[in-house]
């Protein structure tokens, strides 16, 4: 049906291909028609008094030119212009047009102009530092003026101080100031590896706070997939060093405040429109992925590339069990970390203790079970789920994936109890729970 649909729209000319298909995406991103101006001469034009001149049927070749689009602020400053190319053609032939098209304007206004490249389908940034990158779609017209200013005000983030108060750990700091290099030296996706309990959520904070303070960054979103991560990123992170209030995109959609969290079910949530899908792709100017290596790895990948932010994966996955898809998604190189505080220099450093791992388990669990000694409760489950009691055998394994069994659970929480206060209060364990597949720690 998709191919079907683009042989049609490859027919259309570039009139069609505007009033067809980027007008309404405009329109999607709040854009009114006072702000839009199209074919506006970029040579004629007094784009400081404001005076525009438009295509009026004919121009003189080599002396006129036009520009498809210029988007406006409230004030009628330019903000950014758009080259267009009809469906079938590549969005990126226009790119030399729009530079000299952007360049005419900045004569007069003496400032950098973003350029939207577009074909209907696909569409490109070329940014006011001339980087170009593909993009999900165009940027509202708050999203564009917040980024213009921010562009206008941007300090080197290698210049900034780091504060002490969010991280104040040696390698901490050290984290810190290598994201800094990596964002100064413009790459915009960055995956940090931290051993549990090193300070992920500080480090976080950390860059968060130096990167506002560049004016490269202003409104953040921490994304996880775990209820917890993210209610831990709100208090202890965003709460507690920060004085702005934090919106929770968990209640529902908003565009107040700097600093929000979600997980990613519930930017994945919405019907026809998902929760992600009514932003503007330019609205957060960085996310943070907190587990970036979990299963959900498809919807992070999906809400990363609907919006044109700086990007940090936080995982504690050891490099050598992580994904190849994400070093991908973080621009990676050879498969390695963008920085990385292991769980074995974490031990060096005094910050972590090394741990001994105790096994809890059950007779059956240890052993299996044949099913004939089942209760009769749980052979009515058996039954329920089309598995004859009296011949089934099931090793431990088996038996805890069927059943979801108190008893034991209750048994393996004691001996947690009793392992963690009775035998010796001030030692710590690590578990490994058979009976809930999980580590605990």
């Amino acid at each position: 049906m998709e191919s079907d649909l683009d042989n049609i729209l490859a027919l259309i000319n570039e009139h069609k291909t505007r009033k067809k298909l980027i007008d309404p995406v405009l329109k999607q991103y709040d854009w009114y028609k006072q702000y839009i101006k199209e074919e506006v001469n970029s040579i004629k034009s007094d784009f400081v008094g404001k005076q525009f001149s438009y295509f009026e049927g004919s121009y003189q070749k080599d002396v006129d030119r036009f520009i498809d689009y210029v988007l406006l602020d409230e004030g009628n400053n330019v903000l950014a212009i758009i080259e267009s190319k009809r469906y079938s053609k590549d969005e990126k032939s226009g790119r030399i047009q729009a530079r000299t098209y952007a360049k005419d304007i900045e004569k007069q206004v003496n400032r950098k102009i973003p350029i939207f490249l577009t074909n209907g389908k696909k569409w490109r940034l070329i940014d006011e530092e001339g980087i170009e990158r593909e993009i999900s779609g165009p940027f509202s017209q708050e999203d564009l003026k917040r980024r213009n200013d921010l562009f206008h005000k941007l300090v080197d983030p290698k210049d900034v101080e780091i504060n002490n108060t969010i991280v104040d750990r040696p390698r901490s700091v050290q984290v810190v100031r290598k994201l800094s290099e990596h964002f100064s030296d413009g790459h915009r996706k960055a995956l940090v590896h931290m051993a549990t309990g090193t300070g992920k959520t500080r480090v976080a904070m950390g860059i968060i706070d130096l990167l506002m303070k560049a004016n490269m960054i202003q409104n953040v979103l921490f994304l996880a997939d775990r209820t917890a991560l993210v209610d831990q990123a709100k208090t202890t992170g965003f709460q507690e060093f920060f004085t702005e209030p934090v919106e929770d995109l968990r209640e529902g959609f908003s565009t107040s405040g700097r600093l929000f969290v979600c997980t990613v079910q519930s930017m994945m949530s919405g019907n026809p429109r998902k929760l992600y899908e009514r932003y503007s792709p330019g609205f957060f100017d960085l996310i943070v992925f907190d587990e970036a290596h979990r299963s959900i790895y498809d919807k992070q990948r999906l809400i990363g590339n609907y919006f044109d932010s700086i990007k940090i994966g936080l995982t504690a996955t050891p490099r050598e069990h992580e994904s190849k898809n994400t070093y991908e998604m973080f621009d990676c190189e050879n498969e390695n970390p963008t920085v990385e505080y292991s769980y074995e220099d974490a031990l060096r450093d005094g910050v972590l203790v090394p741990h001994t791992a105790e096994i809890i388990e059950t007779e059956v669990l240890s052993l299996g079970i044949k099913g004939k000694k089942l209760s009769n409760k749980l052979k009515d489950e058996l039954r329920r789920q089309e598995i004859d009691p009296e011949s089934a055998d099931f090793s431990g394994s088996e038996f805890d994936r069927i059943f979801m069994d108190d008893k034991t659970n209750e048994l393996i929480i004691w001996e947690f109890m009793y392992l963690s206060l009775c035998q010796n209060h001030l030692k710590c364990f690590k578990f490994q729970i058979k009976a809930l597949n999980s580590i605990f720690s």
